[in-house]
């Protein structure tokens, strides 16, 4: 997803914990949440982002089979990306 000149997606491997990665012009601060489907907090990590280059890990082990789950990254106040989960089996 981008916003302004903010991009980051998720990259997905069945054999390991999944990465959300991007680039971004300035070092800021950054928080990945993690929601269930009820909308209730399943995870919430502060995050270090540097100007350039940042992989977040994304540990899959946090996301049940059979639920939605919400995966939100703000950077500073605002939503840099969000992504829904339907089912991690799925995705590779």
């Amino acid at each position: 997803m981008q916003k302004g000149n903010i991009t980051f997606r998720l990259l997905t491997d069945m054999q390991s914990d999944w990465c959300l990665t991007g680039k971004l012009n300035a070092s800021q601060t950054g928080k990945l949440v993690i929601l269930d489907n009820t909308g209730n907090l399943i995870s919430r990590q502060m995050v270090k982002l540097v100007k350039g280059e940042n992989n977040i890990p994304v540990c899959k082990d946090t996301f049940s089979n059979g639920q939605m789950h919400v995966i939100i990254l703000y950077v500073g106040n605002d939503v840099a990306f969000t992504h829904v989960v339907m089912n991690k089996l799925f995705l590779h």
